[in-house]
């Protein structure tokens, strides 16, 4: 080959190589923008772009964790509830980095773990870590809900992840704590080890009734049964002071007499019988529970009762009508027939035994604790059958509520049920009154009041339950605590110390947190000057709590029969000025029932008549008000109104918050409708219901008691049967005109034309002082069919 062809060769060469690298850097480049454009713009998105970012998240979390964690993560931290709102967030995020997912379900504890559907993704991706969530976390566990469904997990035998429900609490010490503490009421002793982590007992099996311990002392035990007991580190049972070990059984049965003895199968029981203050003795291959030196009496004479055959005793002294010691007082109640319960209640102190005393009403003398009350009610015309009865551990004092008098003085006790429970309490002696309520019990009662409370008493009450009211009235010395507890851990809520001249204070816990719907305080310290009252309510336990939104961390002070009306509104309510300033406020609405729909349609009325707006929690002793608008539940005949709690499924009512149409001797001077004030220049003379069955018929007994409370009442306005669930009111009308257009406008119908409630309808007193009604007959008739019912109105 010449050397020319040479040289025109090797420069195809050359030319080609050229080529092949254009093309390559070319593809390069191609393949290069195709990734800049699939990292930036996939599915058409910029997954830079935070306006992009935003509108494409909750769609595709997915590819947003998978272009852009950074960001997602931050949208997850901002607003951790994405988790719990979008199960693909919930997916994304796990699956992208899980690391950084269970650090954000630990930061949020309870709001995460609360939803169902992230509790259960939680458990069935890691058992383990999950259940270590809830040991940093274990506030969780006082919701009742997730305690539950945490004790299912506990006693499940499947497997998840390679652990069973019992694995998982023995790796998360602070977890079984929690779960043993708050689910059963027991505690564990720790072992700190070497690294400063926690270790307590195994648990080897649990099966929701039975729970086996692990170590040299471990034993099964029916779990309810030894409440209050500690699991200590080798797994033995401290029993108030007993030890118990290596059992095969241990639990509390009751023989065919009714009494309750503890049945152990195998094991040890040690005693200590210097601070031993339950002893256990073995009788019979049974364990037999008794307090230390007790006796137990059958006779009908040596109890300090009424009508009951059976007392326990704990070193009786009998001194004349004295009894002290630590001992059960048993009476016999009456209740409907056939039926009768014996009440026992555990006294730890001194009782003064009266002849004419009712079951309900004891004196405790000096300091005394009433601890615990069991009730058994049975049917006395039956067989008594190997099971004759049904135990209850009633909420009051029972139920982990101690009443404690720490002073010298007697104090008079009192739970009957009616309001007129405290015409019981004599003057000059500091009385307590626990009134559960005739429509109340368990979780909900009536009132817990405070009185007459004297220099050197010392009261103080412990209690799970909801009251109505809680009330220290005309104290004039000594102090009074009132706590209100979790009704399974026993954990403080909140607790109120009232001393005699001082305003009461919150000692423990939160205000938000008591469960009561109102508390006040009377001052009678100053005997020249009328008292201070001391007023603080709740929002919770009620269905509403969007429209009264105020601080409720303080109580309100005023003056007693003044202008506590105005304080209330302004604390804890509303109040709405008349744009015409020269008017005086002229009407007060009170809200009972469950939404505040009326007043939120009262505004223009408001705006021109002036109103105090309050929650019927803060009902005021007296108003300078004309015109009293009240909302609530109501049935025929009944002399209250009321609101169901947030539980209470329609059509039925649980009632709480009872607001009365009159004051009862006896009663609470602040549980009924506000009476006139003391130096107001006007009365009551309109009472408009929106509530069922208040105007339904001349002789309702709810409609004297209003004309007895109020004497120059001139019109009430309510409903003959149903009312509506929402109703408007615009205005409160006094003539036969605008009366008439109302009731023709009232009838509840659905949305198909059908009418299913009342109709409004009025009572409206006549110039010659005797009233009338709005259909003018002693039978209801439907409203707006005719005009003769106001043809003889005034």
């Amino acid at each position: 080959m010449g050397v020319r062809d040479k040289m025109k060769k090797d420069k195809k060469n050359i030319n080609y190589n050229k080529s092949k690298i254009k093309y390559f850097v070319l593809l390069a480049a191609i393949v290069l923008v195709f990734i800049i454009i699939s990292s930036f713009a996939e599915n058409g998105v910029d997954w830079n772009s935070p306006e992009q970012f935003e509108a494409n998240f909750e769609k595709d979390p997915a590819t947003a964790f998978s272009n852009n964690p950074e960001t997602a993560w931050n949208r997850i931290d901002e607003n951790p509830s994405l988790l719990v709102d979008n199960e693909q967030i919930l997916a994304a995020a796990f699956n992208n980095n899980q690391n950084k997912f269970w650090e954000v379900v630990d930061k949020e504890g309870y709001d995460l773990m609360k939803d169902q559907k992230l509790w259960d993704f939680t458990f069935e991706q890691d058992r383990l870590k999950a259940a270590g969530v809830i040991g940093k976390n274990v506030e969780i566990l006082d919701d009742l809900a997730l305690l539950e469904k945490f004790d299912q997990e506990i006693s499940s035998l499947k497997l998840r992840n390679g652990k069973t429900g019992v694995e998982i609490v023995n790796e998360n010490p602070e977890a079984k704590k929690a779960w043993l503490e708050k689910k059963y009421g027991l505690s564990m002793e720790d072992i700190i080890e070497a690294d400063g982590k926690i270790k307590n007992a195994d648990i080897l099996k649990y099966d929701g009734v039975d729970v086996t311990t692990g170590g040299e002392g471990g034993g099964t035990f029916t779990i309810k049964d030894v409440k209050g007991a500690k699991i200590l580190k080798d797994g033995s049972l401290e029993f108030q002071n007993t030890l118990i070990k290596s059992t095969k059984s241990f639990s509390l049965k009751t023989d065919e007499s009714g009494n309750e003895f503890y049945e152990m199968e195998a094991g040890e029981v040690s005693l200590d019988e210097k601070v031993n203050t339950f002893s256990l003795k073995v009788k019979g291959g049974k364990i037999i529970a008794s307090g230390k030196g007790l006796i137990t009496y059958e006779c009908s004479d040596c109890v300090f009762e009424k009508g009951a055959r059976l007392g326990q005793f704990i070193k009786l002294e009998k001194t004349g009508d004295l009894i002290t010691g630590k001992f059960k007082r048993i009476g016999l109640y009456k209740l409907d027939y056939p039926f009768e319960a014996a009440v026992a209640i555990e006294v730890e102190g001194g009782l003064f035994q009266q002849e004419d005393l009712d079951p309900e009403e004891m004196i405790i003398l000096g300091e005394t604790k009433l601890v615990k009350k069991e009730i058994i009610f049975r049917n006395p015309t039956k067989k008594l059958t190997t099971d004759p009865t049904k135990i209850l551990t009633a909420t009051m004092p029972g139920d982990g509520v101690v009443i404690n008098n720490e002073g010298p003085n007697q104090i008079y006790y009192t739970e009957k049920r009616d309001r007129d429970a405290a015409t019981f309490c004599p003057n000059n002696f500091a009385c307590i009154v626990n009134n559960p309520g005739r429509e109340y019990g368990g979780d909900y009662q009536e009132r817990l009041a405070f009185l007459n409370v004297q220099e050197n008493d010392h009261i103080s009450v412990k209690t799970p339950v909801y009251y109505n009211r809680v009330e220290i009235l005309d104290q004039v010395g000594g102090e009074v605590t009132f706590t209100s507890t979790n009704k399974d851990s026993g954990k403080i809520l909140g607790e109120i110390k009232s001393v005699a001249g001082e305003k009461p204070k919150l000692v423990q816990g939160k205000m938000e947190e008591i469960k009561t719907g109102r508390i006040d305080v009377l001052d009678s310290t100053d005997p020249y000057g009328q008292p201070s009252l001391y007023h603080w309510s709740s929002k919770k336990f009620q269905k509403d709590q969007t429209y009264f939104t105020s601080n409720r961390d303080h109580f309100a002070t005023c003056t007693y029969g003044l202008d506590c009306e105005e304080i209330f509104a302004k604390e804890f309510g509303k109040v709405i000025e008349p744009k015409d300033k020269t008017k005086q406020i002229s009407t007060t609405v009170i809200v009972s029932g469950d939404n505040a729909n009326t007043p939120r349609s009262m505004f223009r009325y408001c705006q021109i008549e002036g109103c105090y707006i309050v929650n019927s929690r803060d009902s005021p002793p007296t108003t300078r008000s004309s015109k009293l608008i009240v909302t609530g539940h109501h049935i025929i005949g009944s002399d209250h109104v009321w609101r169901d709690p947030p539980e209470t499924m329609a059509p039925n009512h649980k009632p709480i918050d009872n607001l009365y149409f009159g004051s009862v001797e006896g009663g609470s001077p602040l549980d009924s409708l506000p009476v006139n004030n003391l130096d107001s220049p006007k009365s009551v003379d309109y009472v408009a219901f929106s509530a069922c069955n208040t105007a339904n018929s001349f002789d309702s007994p709810d409609f004297k008691i209003l004309q007895k409370t109020y004497p120059d009442l001139k019109f009430v306005q309510g409903w003959s049967n149903k009312a509506p669930l929402f109703e408007n009111i615009h205005n409160l009308p006094t003539n036969q005109k605008e009366i008439k257009k109302q009731a023709q406008g009232s009838i509840v119908k659905n949305n198909k034309g059908e009418k299913v409630g009342g109709e409004k309808s009025w009572y409206i007193k006549q110039a010659d002082g005797t009233w009338k009604w709005t259909n003018g007959r002693q039978e209801p008739k439907a409203l707006g069919s005719s005009d003769e019912f106001y043809e003889d109105f005034a």
